[in-house]
Formats: C-alpha cells, structure tokens, sequence
C-alpha cells in the first residue's frame, strides 16, 4: 500500500513526453520541408503539377529558339541528375536574358573546352503552347546535335517561367501562410505543453521526497498512512484518495496527509485549461480540459487542493459529507455555509446546489506556504 502512494509516476510521464517530442518533430519536419520547397522551391525534376515554384540547375543554356510578344526569350536548358540529362524549355524576360551570367553560361555551352559552372534558376513550371511545342520540334535537334523524330519526349509538355529577382514572398498564397501558422502554432504550443509536463513531474517528485521525509519523521503523518487499512475507512479510487477516521490521505498528485480535524474551509475548486496542441490539431473540444478540484484550508493555513475530477460527481458530495460529519466545523465555499445550513440535507448532499461552493476564484491565495499545491 505505502509502495504504491510513494510512486512518482516518472515513467508515465518520461513516455507521454517522447510522444509529445516526437509530434513536435513531426509537425517541425513538416513545416521545413513546406517551408523548403515554398521559399526555395521544388526540383522540377520532382514537380508535377503546372504552376508549381521550382527551381533547376542549369548545366547548359541553347541560344534562344523563340520569341514572344513582349519579348520573352525561349531556351532549351540541360539539367543533370546523376549520370542522366534531362532537356527543358526555358522562359527569360528580355531583361533576365542579358544577364551577365545568363549570356556566360549560352557562351559556354557552346564552348567545347569550357566547364560551365551550374546556374540555378527559379521560376514557375508552366504548360507550353501548342506553337511552342512546333516551334521547339525545330530546333531541338540542333540543340542536341542530332535528328530527333518527336522533341516532346524529351522536353515534355512544360516550360519553365524564369521569375528573376521577384520578390520572394510574392508567390507564397494565404492558404500556405495559414497552414505555416497552424505548424509553428501546433509547435511552439506542444513544447509549451512539454515544458507544463516536466515541471508538473518536478513538483510531484518533489511532493513525494517531502512526504518519504514526513513519513519517517512525524508520527502524525505515519500514523494517518496506517489509517488507510482500517475498516471503516472509503477509498475513492476514481480520485486515489483515501478518507479514513481522522485523516484524508490522498496520491492522485503526489501523497499528502493532512488531519480532518484541522480543516477549518473546504472549497470546490474549477480549474480550466485548453491544451492548444490538441485544439490546434483536433479542435476546441479535444484541447478543452476543466478540472474540478476540493481544495481544504487547515488550521495552518495551509492548502491542500486533491480530489482532481474532470466531471463533477456524487464522489465530491460523498467525500465532503463524509468530512463535514467528523468535523463539524469546517465551513464550504466562498459563502461560508456551515454544518447546521446543511445539516438536514447531508444525507443527499449535493455541492452544487451549496451556494459559492465552486468556483473558480482561488480565495486562499496569498495565505498559504504552496507546499502541497501541485498545478
């Protein structure tokens, strides 16, 4: 029995944070490889769909083969991929086409003894014209340096729309900034999340040491923890809390042990939370987390807040029904109901018809030493 109060839960919370780790990879590896292919674009070795930022690295530049109305310039460009070639064509504005390292690189392309250093072109992958195609059907061959019957195996259907310095962020759409914010939100709140985790352990464990100490030393405290076996104490397993003759010994967030007969204020406490992970990712609802507390004031002025349940029950009812009848004393909520206001009603107590008994104002701030308290 004392064996399973004194545990800290340290594995459960070292497994629950590599998850939490290894979904913020995940959504920081999906974010990079978005972000990657949004600012610096796709290989159009990789690309698939027309529209599409992509890059390549030109290896040869042909002399232009066409002309458009405003008078773009129309190239076969030559890209490697491992021991393979790979032919596209190529639209330049007429200003991007006198570029000194475009005109380098048609130089020496045509150059037998020169090695051309690699260009790296952006643009958007376009469909080509069905003019264009017949245009490039012509002069591919000479490109190449042979006959070639049907130029659209080699070079496709597409022509790669050179953007020159255009501002980067003008081809990134509103539904690629959102999803970015969604990543980095998804991010930033799990490792807030993670670092929520490990302090809460840190506190448990804490909790633990403290009460390992107390249970060595004070008579009082030990003597509360035998108490557990006796017959005519409840254990209340949905809140692993214990309310034996005279003490309450709860473990739900550590092991504490504290004297009913020192209760002098018993509250319901409403703590509401939203795990934005979990929201970003499923929703409002998933995220949305409300926990219902019983938080007792003792003589010491001490808080001890236990009985953590996520939907108020009849377990709170039976719980404080049961301590209000060993200690007549003790006074519930902001209002300050006594035992004679509800004495008739004990039996079939229900605390949320004592007026001020929940809440979420936590009236004993400024009042207490913390030690217990466990967020």
């Amino acid at each position: 029995m004392e064996k399973k109060m004194f545990k800290t839960g340290m594995g459960k919370t070292i497994v629950g944070s590599i998850v939490l780790v290894m979904v913020i990879l995940s959504f920081l590896a999906i974010l990079i490889y978005f972000a990657m292919n949004t600012l610096y674009g796709k290989s159009i070795l990789k690309a698939d769909t027309y529209g599409e930022y992509v890059y390549i690295d030109a290896l040869y530049l042909s002399k232009p083969f066409g002309e458009d109305e405003s008078g773009g310039q129309y190239l076969f460009v030559t890209t490697e991929e491992g021991d393979k070639y790979h032919d596209y064509m190529l639209r330049l504005s007429k200003e991007d086409f006198n570029r000194e390292d475009i005109q380098k690189l048609i130089r020496e392309s045509y150059s037998p003894d020169a090695k051309p250093e690699i260009l790296r072109l952006k643009g958007y992958m376009m469909e080509s014209a069905q003019e264009l195609d017949e245009l490039a059907q012509q002069y591919y061959g000479q490109y190449v340096g042979q006959d070639v019957e049907d130029a659209s195996e080699y070079l496709g259907s597409v022509v790669l729309d050179y953007s020159g310095n255009e501002n980067i962020l003008k081809h990134i759409s509103l539904q690629i900034v959102l999803l970015w914010v969604f990543l980095l939100s998804v991010i930033i709140f799990g490792f807030i999340e993670l670092i929520k985790t490990i302090r809460k352990q840190k506190k448990k464990s804490e909790k633990i040491e403290l009460a390992k100490e107390l249970f060595e030393r004070d008579a009082d405290y030990r003597k509360g923890m035998e108490e557990v076996n006796l017959p005519d104490t409840v254990f209340y397993k949905q809140c692993q809390c214990y309310i034996t003759q005279n003490y309450v010994v709860t473990y739900q967030n550590g092991l504490e042990v504290f004297p009913i007969s020192q209760i002098k204020e018993l509250y319901g406490y409403d703590k509401t939370g939203q795990n934005m992970a979990l929201t970003l990712m499923f929703g409002w609802i998933a995220g949305h987390r409300t926990h219902h507390y019983l938080v007792a004031v003792t003589s010491d002025n001490e808080v001890h807040m236990f009985a953590d349940l996520t939907h108020v029950t009849d377990t709170h009812n039976q719980m404080v029904a049961q301590m209000i009848q060993k200690n007549h004393n003790i006074t519930l909520g902001r209002n300050t109901t006594t035992f004679h206001d509800i004495q008739s009603d004990l039996p079939m107590l229900k605390l949320t018809k004592v007026p001020g008994f929940y809440g979420n104002a936590d009236v004993w701030t400024g009042r207490t030493n913390d030690t217990f308290v466990v967020e």
